[in-house]
């Protein structure tokens, strides 16, 4: 969750731990406790959230080609 929230410093925690949660309730993400720290959660793409991965992608890709191009128009 530190490594997520440094990525993310502007989202507050409890809307990140929201998101996480909706993502392993519906089968994207999967959980499991930290060997070394039981008190720690790992998240890891579920086999349903890595056949999302070129869907990603392409977005990316999409986001690349169009956003800049937006970003120029305003």
């Amino acid at each position: 969750m530190n490594v997520v929230c440094d990525s993310f410093n502007l989202v507050a925690t409890n809307i990140l731990s929201d998101r996480l949660r909706l993502l392993v309730s519906q089968g994207i993400l999967a959980v499991t406790p930290s060997e070394s720290d039981g008190r720690k959660l790992l998240y890891s793409l579920s086999s349903k959230g890595s056949a999302l991965e070129p869907v990603l992608a392409e977005l990316e890709a999409w986001a690349s080609n169009y956003c800049s191009r937006l970003e120029r128009d305003r």
